[in-house]
């Protein structure tokens, strides 16, 4: 089996320790007599004593940043290379408005990792930000691929007709190869308007030559300066938005474009992010998917509200428009080559994915070789950190680099039952019984009985699919981020404590509430209420204040044990306080409203949220019961429709 290579750049850290830095805590002292002035009117009278060490956006450190073409020699961190798969490469090329960069070639290519250096250099020097990099090689491996769309001598006929098709749909002629074995020269650097007057195709540089000359990569780039972007909230926001069903509400609205922290990858990119040390978020589905399609919203919608930025999305059919039934397909054995790249399948969930929970047993999926896999549910998102060796809080989930997933619920038991071998049924739901649209949902549709019960949904009283999917989606990423924050906390006062300046009491206190707030982290763990989730923040929350001696309000008050957190008084804070916005619709401080009709205005969650509630925490408790917040204001904005 090809090693698919590329081992990311960056030494490996540990997951309590160097991945605890966040970049909120790091400006909470700073910010807090900002966030005083901004949200109260008032500035702070008194001082504030800083945290004992930085506490973390758990957010952050539990999505950590990845970059496909780390370790490329001389490609500077601030590149202008994003890979993408054929999908998003015939969304630019049929719906991209403006003048476009395109690279064909993978970074398995000695001549294409040569070419990145002076492609970038020559295209910011004509304001261009992006340069979209396409891989014929669907699995981005090098000579010993098995899928390459670009050779036409390929056994599997279809793969490199998949390719011709796209330049012959798209007014590409002018790449088109004059070997007759191939579609396009490797490597092809090329300029693209769809509505340019004469051809699509505005300059071409073909060849390892061509596309390592400054000169020449120079004269075809400056046929499209300053570039158009075509972002993945383009991609998703207008596949869905034409994709609509007849009579019901678009997935996402037109206007979320800038709200969607789905991620497309490829094979290849998804096999590097799981090479890479830290803690990320993995969707597999797909837009021809009606199950993901039900689902979608609600996955980024909570990773927005939890401040999630990056939740990477894998399709297991690899031109992502051909049918399960099509040799692209990988999620299915290899049955006389009916399937020929169901080795990919294995060697992915095989060597990543020892401890995932399915519905189909080990051998769900056997390759060309005989060997089995686990066949993996669409959709399913899931939480994964190499590293991970054990049984994380509040999951079933085994020990293993998998942390958690969202799992259909349905039996005796939370998430998964666990008799003989961990088991979990397949989330086949439609959109509608998902739809955000109350005048058309039908519920209940899918679930049932015991699936609607509160006990069943983490406390929560549901009455049909999609709200039951979004407390499933909510208490996964709240766990999640929740755990994170866990670890960062035990990690302040791991070792010697005697130079830190504060009192056996204060660390005392400090660990009894960390305790408190790890007891909180169970499978079962409601969301809301003092027994649940929230309990958890709190006391992060109270643990904090053991090591401040704030004065966070007008006149100075105390920030104490007993003090309430985020919006609430703490000595004076002012006029009344809203829940971290200002009059949010009239609501009184620290009552929460939880929102699960799903049709949340996302621009309003997530990076910008994230600032109001940043705010907001730090008059009261600092950056610990950020999750809180995020879920308070979330929970309360009224739907876009």
């Amino acid at each position: 089996m090809t090693n698919h290579n590329q081992t990311p750049n960056g030494r490996t850290v540990g997951r309590a320790s160097s991945r605890a830095v966040g970049r909120l805590a790091a400006k909470a002292t700073a910010l807090l007599a900002a966030a005083t002035l901004t949200l109260t009117g008032f500035a702070l009278t008194g001082t504030a004593r800083p945290a004992l060490a930085a506490t973390p956006d758990a957010s952050a450190q539990e999505d950590t940043p990845f970059d496909y073409y780390s370790g490329i020699a001389n490609l500077p961190e601030t590149h202008v290379f994003e890979n993408i798969t054929l999908e998003r490469l015939e969304d630019i090329l049929r719906n991209g408005t403006g003048k476009y960069a395109i690279l064909i070639g993978g970074t398995w290519d000695a001549n294409v990792t040569r070419a990145l250096p002076v492609i970038d250099k020559a295209a910011k020097a004509q304001g261009i930000k992006k340069v979209y990099n396409f891989d014929p090689h669907l699995d981005n491996a090098g000579a010993d691929t098995l899928v390459d769309v670009n050779d036409k001598t390929n056994t599997v006929k279809e793969f490199a007709a998949r390719f011709q098709k796209t330049v012959d749909d798209f007014g590409l002629g002018a790449i088109q190869s004059k070997d007759a074995s191939k579609v396009v020269d490797l490597p092809t650097l090329f300029t693209y308007d769809k509505d340019a007057a004469g051809g699509k195709v505005l300059a071409v540089s073909a060849g390892a030559d061509a596309t390592a000359d400054e000169a020449n990569v120079t004269k075809t780039l400056s046929t499209a300066k300053n570039a158009a972007v075509r972002t993945n909230g383009d991609f998703y926001v207008k596949y869905y938005t034409d994709a609509k069903q007849d009579g019901q509400a678009a997935v996402f609205k037109d206007g979320e474009q800038d709200d969607i922290s789905l991620v497309s990858v490829t094979y290849g990119e998804l096999e590097k992010l799981l090479q890479s040390p830290g803690g990320h978020y993995v969707f597999f589905g797909a837009t021809w998917c009606g199950n993901t399609y039900a689902t979608i919203r609600y996955v980024n919608q909570e990773a927005r509200k939890y401040g999630v930025k990056h939740v990477y999305t894998f399709d297991t059919i690899l031109d992502n428009t051909s049918g399960k039934h099509s040799p692209f397909h990988i999620r299915d054995s290899y049955n006389n080559g009916e399937h020929p790249l169901a080795d990919l399948y294995t060697h992915l969930v095989n060597t990543y994915l020892p401890n995932l929970v399915t519905e189909d047993g080990s051998h769900g999926i056997v390759d060309s070789k005989g060997v089995g896999a686990t066949r993996l549910q669409v959709p399913l998102l899931l939480h994964y950190d190499k590293d991970n060796t054990t049984q994380l809080a509040g999951t079933d989930q085994p020990a293993g680099p998998v942390t958690d997933e969202v799992v259909d619920y349905q039996g005796a038991k939370y998430n998964v039952g666990t008799t003989p071998t961990p088991t979990a049924r397949e989330y086949m739901l439609t959109w509608a019984g998902t739809t955000y649209d109350d005048a058309t949902i039908v519920k209940p549709y899918i679930l049932q009985g015991d699936d609607l019960k509160p006990a069943k949904n983490f406390g929560r009283t549901v009455t049909n699919d999609r709200d039951a999917y979004i407390a499933q989606t909510d208490h996964f990423f709240s766990l999640t981020e929740l755990r994170g924050q866990v670890a960062s906390a035990e990690a302040k006062l791991a070792g010697d404590t005697s130079s830190l300046g504060y009192t056996q009491q204060q660390i005392d206190a400090y660990k009894a509430q960390v305790a408190a707030a790890k007891a909180k982290l169970v499978k079962n763990a409601p969301l809301d209420g003092k027994d649940g989730t929230d309990a958890a923040v709190v006391a992060l929350a109270k643990a904090n204040s053991q090591f401040t001696a704030g004065t966070y309000g007008k006149d100075g008050g105390q920030s104490g044990d007993d003090q309430p957190v985020n919006g609430q008084p703490g000595g004076q804070p002012g006029a009344s306080q809203p829940d971290g916005d200002a009059a949010n619709d009239g609501k009184p401080a620290g009552k929460r409203i939880v929102t699960t009709a799903g049709g949340e205005q996302l621009s309003r969650t997530g990076a910008d949220v994230a600032t109001l509630t940043t705010a907001a925490l730090l008059l009261g408790v600092a950056a610990a019961a950020l999750t809180l917040a995020r879920r308070r204001l979330a929970g309360s904005l009224a739907a876009r429709r």
